[in-house]
């Protein structure tokens, strides 16, 4: 009897503390018990952000250790919605709390979140984020803390994800939808991935296309862009990351820009990154570099932005360009290959060692280049240094078919034969100048053209010591020449295709002055030849000088063809004239030479 008696002395307290212990059980897990809890934490939660918050409803499994929240609503400080969640799920192991209590650690093992609606803007006046005071809560209240509490996250699943955001001040809308962003760690390896992600912009401005036909549908105002991605991380701390980017895709519907693929392995510290194994893929364009180094601005130092890279090689057709950028090119489908190396400090890169050519090299370009002030649109400024460009002549016409203009003296083109060329190009805001030396199947000329976007205008010279012109003109019986000139024409569509509508015609709109120094017609030396010629779109009109001492020889010509310029009507004439004023004192000088030199005989 008294090992009876001993028995239930001890085991009435433990049945006592059990049954205790279950009855809470029960109660916490009772919906009364925990609404009234989240009652509490809503009240907390308000006072602690300032701002209203709200919860439907909330449920806490504690024998499976599962935390369901349905329908948090959070306003800002101006009382409009913020954020919206449907659902969020968790999996706590909550007896990893009582394992360090100096430093308490909660291991989430899974949290999934649906429906998350996000409303964030930036005031007109204050410009401050309407979301900031959420960030400012979570930053610890003192300074001097040694006790806090971690957690762990293994497994993370986002779905049906709206994030919109409202620029006042500049009055620019931005909308991200996704449809699941999942997240986990494994061994070490935190592994994100992106799938069904919209991102749209709208800066409530015209297009930048408007009442600009030919400019590319590229407007960073106007995206609507899906993509998808997968980034795995296998090593993160305070000071360091790698991250490899496994895939991406992505396609502006607005722009046209396809992206197929992106892949590439990034290692950053605080003060330097590197690029590494980067593949690009778009359509019909692939590029690879091997690496590139970015060292971050350090504003402390005064230093810039810093950038370099290994050879860039690679392969493309310029229509992938055309849509976004570059309208022009939508039929240039000559394949190119590519190889180059690019390096920047700040608003300035470098281009070094470019090589384009086409896979059968009748097309060779070879070239170095600067760009300056590239945040700066319009003193942008950019520099290639051409040395040499080689050309087949049956690539030069591809290449120029590939554009949708009229093609002009093309039979002459096809004279030239083969075309080396050593010069430079520059480009301005609306402004290009190519220069340089072109050596052809005829000669070599020396040139400089400009195109000024502004006025439609196209400007130049050119100046040659020896070429054969019969290719060109069809004149059987004309030798070797040498001469210089310069030119305007007008290349505006609207004007040309205005005096067009009126006189019709096959010739460019321009003017050109010409002086030949020598040449031979016909075995006769001819020399100190002004030509000028006027052109109206549908008739070219002309006039050689030769000038004499007191007779100028004179021919007018007229054509109406470049292509048949060996059928020009011409009506010859001639012109008396007194002696210049150079020619006189010419004549007085050889006079007095004369009366020196019988002089001379005499004594």
């Amino acid at each position: 009897m008294k090992v009876i008696s001993k028995l239930k002395f001890i085991l009435i307290p433990i049945g006592t503390i059990l049954s205790l212990l279950l009855v809470a059980y029960f109660m916490l897990n009772s919906a009364s018990v925990q609404n009234r809890l989240l009652k509490n934490i809503t009240i907390l939660l308000t006072q602690r952000l300032g701002t209203k918050v709200e919860v439907d409803s909330i449920y806490l499994g504690l024998s499976t250790q599962h935390l369901h929240l349905y329908g948090l609503d959070i306003a800002d400080q101006q009382q409009r919605p913020l954020l919206h969640v449907d659902t969020l799920t968790t999996n706590l192991s909550l007896w990893t709390l009582f394992r360090h209590p100096n430093r308490p650690h909660l291991e989430i093992t899974y949290a999934s979140i649906a429906g998350l609606n996000a409303n964030l803007c930036t005031d007109s006046v204050s410009g401050r984020a309407n979301f900031q005071f959420l960030i400012d809560s979570l930053k610890p209240k003192k300074k001097h803390h040694t006790e806090r509490l971690t957690f762990q996250m293994e497994r993370c699943q986002l779905r049906r994800i709206a994030v919109s955001y409202l620029n006042q001040p500049k009055n620019h809308f931005q909308h991200l939808l996704a449809d699941t962003i999942n997240y986990q760690l494994k061994r070490q390896q935190h592994q994100l991935t992106l799938g069904g992600i919209t991102y749209l912009t709208d800066n409530h401005k015209p297009h930048k296309r408007t009442g600009h036909p030919h400019r590319g549908y590229f407007d960073p105002g106007h995206l609507h862009l899906k993509a998808s991605l997968q980034l795995l991380c296998d090593h993160l701390d305070k000071d360091s990351l790698h991250v490899t980017l496994q895939k991406f895709h992505a396609c502006d519907s607005t722009s046209g820009i396809d992206i197929h693929d992106l892949r590439m392995q990034v290692a950053a510290t605080k003060s330097h990154i590197r690029l590494s194994d980067v593949d690009i893929r778009l359509p019909h364009t692939t590029l690879n570099i091997p690496q590139a180094d970015i060292l971050p601005p350090q504003p402390a130092d005064s230093l810039p932005l810093r950038y370099s890279t290994d050879t860039i090689t690679g392969q493309t057709l310029l229509t992938d360009i055309a849509q976004p950028f570059a309208p022009i090119l939508n039929k240039f489908t000559t394949p190119l290959h590519l190889s180059l190396r690019l390096s920047g400090e700040g608003e300035e890169m470098r281009f070094h060692d470019i090589n384009v050519h086409t896979p059968d090299n009748r097309l060779n370009l070879k070239a170095d280049g600067t760009l300056h002030n590239l945040l700066a649109a319009r003193q942008l400024n950019l520099h290639f240094h051409v040395h040499p460009m080689h050309a087949t002549n049956n690539v030069t016409r591809q290449i120029i078919n590939h554009f949708p203009v009229k093609k002009f003296m093309m039979q002459q083109l096809k004279a030239l034969g083969n075309i080396t060329y050593n010069g430079d190009i520059h480009i301005a805001w609306r402004k290009e100048t190519f220069g340089g030396r072109l050596h052809t199947r005829i000669g070599s000329l020396a040139f400089n053209f400009q195109l000024d976007e502004n006025t439609k205008i196209l400007t130049g010279n050119l100046k040659t010591d020896s070429v054969n012109l019969v290719p060109l003109t069809n004149l059987e019986h004309l030798g070797t020449t040498a001469c210089q000139s310069c030119f305007t024409f007008d290349y505006s569509k609207e004007r040309t295709a205005a005096i067009r509508r009126q006189m019709g015609g096959k010739l460019p709109i321009g003017h050109v002055e010409a002086e030949i120094q020598k040449t031979k017609y016909k075995g006769i030396k001819i020399q100190n030849i002004h030509a000028d010629i006027q052109s109206n779109g549908a008739i070219a009109q002309g006039n050689i000088t030769l000038k004499g001492k007191r007779i100028d020889l004179l021919c007018a010509f007229t054509f109406t063809d470049t292509d048949s310029i060996q059928r020009l009507k011409y009506k010859p004439g001639i012109k008396l004239h007194k002696l210049s004023e150079e020619a006189k004192q010419e004549k007085a000088k050889r006079k007095q030479e004369r009366r020196d030199k019988k002089s001379k005989k005499s004594l």
